[in-house]
């Protein structure tokens, strides 16, 4: 579908048949990162990947619509995802490294999404995010508290307010906020 997707947007040069084909992408990326029953070859799985996200740059040029239009559209996508697959980590994390999201304006989505209290999917999502990111990965940070900055506020109201907080988002905002101070830290020293 991503072919036929490419071939109308390409012969039609309407804006409309572009959007359909960054929707196409992001939701074949969605869909192809979840972890599947079956194995999937890994070089297979990475020729997929790269494949979407060659489209989507392609697009991003300067020549054709230009990073800024091509990331609102891809988190737009993201955000109007299906709920079965838009809380893809994955899926998320190659958007994100690849500079195809505006962080911006998926945060106000996550922490509107977290906020509500009700979707354990997302709230356990966000805090995978928050792990991942300013935990895990803090020597190759590609999203800094700032990035996140509503996510982390909503995550922390439900540690703080709630009667019975989820398991693991007390410890997980406690690490969030020394690993903060271990950074703020070691930039003050240098």
């Amino acid at each position: 579908t991503l072919v036929e997707s490419l071939a109308l947007a390409r012969n039609s040069k309407e804006v409309s048949h572009v959007v359909i084909l960054i929707n196409k992408a992001v939701e074949a990326l969605l869909e192809g990162l979840t972890p599947h029953i079956q194995p999937v070859e890994t070089e297979s799985l990475a020729r997929y990947r790269d494949a979407n996200l060659l489209v989507l740059r392609a697009l991003a040029d300067d020549r054709a619509y230009g990073l800024n239009w091509t990331k609102s559209r891809v988190t737009a996508a993201l955000v109007e995802a299906r709920d079965e697959i838009k809380y893809n980590p994955d899926a998320v994390d190659c958007f994100i490294r690849s500079g195809m999201v505006n962080l911006f304006e998926y945060d106000k989505h996550l922490a509107t999404a977290v906020g509500e209290g009700n979707n354990v999917i997302a709230l356990t999502f966000a805090m995978h995010l928050c792990k991942m990111y300013l935990i895990d990965d803090r020597s190759n940070a590609h999203i800094i508290e700032a990035d996140l900055f509503g996510t982390i506020e909503a995550l922390q109201k439900i540690a703080t307010h709630s009667p019975r907080p989820p398991e693991g988002i007390v410890h997980l905002m406690e690490m969030i906020k020394m690993s903060s101070e271990r950074l703020e830290q070691s930039l003050a020293m240098s």
